[in-house]
């Protein structure tokens, strides 16, 4: 058995794609690879792939991971030069590891992740003052899964990166990853009164705790 860990890119059409149809994608592409995926035992087996943080529908990324367990050992370059020409328009891998077979389950070592918010045009001044309000509250009430929740708890950092191009400019923002639980960006763009189809969400990191591997 070999387990890997592919970081990969996620644009294009695919921004509009949801979880289980990312897993069917990479299941697929690993069979037109014709790579010996790994599947789970029982009556209805299910290829030995797990995602890391499953990303919003409409949300790009240039840092997702996904780990694929494979029925022997095979070389990373063999993996690597296999999967290029499979792959769909959308999917551009970054990088591929080996993993320890016995690593915890990738979702469980996500600390927390980054985001780029791009924006047409805002207000700076006003935003300015928003992002300070927001940083300045002790608690900011959300709803998640029927439940009363303080958005405060899941910012860890938040500011306006201003573009030369002053038509342009993004917000930087860092969540905590607590699971089931996880605060998303479009939270923040509803206390920062920016409507949702104004902005384009780009996840550029995952921050891995100190369990990795």
């Amino acid at each position: 058995m070999h387990r890997v860990r592919i970081i990969y890119q996620k644009y294009g059409w695919l921004r509009f794609t949801g979880t289980l149809d990312v897993q069917k994608i990479w299941e697929r592409t690993c069979r037109r690879a014709k790579l010996p995926l790994a599947y789970s035992q029982g009556f209805h087996p299910q290829a030995r792939i797990q995602q890391a943080c499953p990303l919003p529908l409409g949300y790009k990324s240039s840092t997702e991971i996904v780990d694929i367990w494979f029925i022997k050992k095979i070389l990373i370059k063999q993996i690597y030069t296999a999967l290029i020409p499979a792959l769909p328009d959308g999917i551009h891998i970054n990088s591929i590891k080996s993993i320890k077979l016995d690593a915890p389950a990738l979702q469980s070592l996500i600390q927390s992740a980054e985001y780029r918010i791009h924006l047409n045009n805002p207000n700076l001044v006003s935003l300015n003052q928003k992002i300070k309000a927001l940083k300045n509250e002790n608690f900011i009430e959300f709803y998640k899964k029927g439940k009363i929740l303080n958005l405060r708890n899941f910012l860890e950092d938040i500011y306006l990166i201003e573009s030369i191009n002053k038509s342009e400019h993004q917000i930087f923002l860092r969540l905590k990853n607590i699971p089931g639980l996880t605060g998303r960006p479009e939270d923040i763009l509803s206390f920062l009164e920016i409507p949702l189809e104004e902005a384009i969400i780009e996840r550029t990191n995952l921050i891995f705790n100190s369990r990795e591997n």
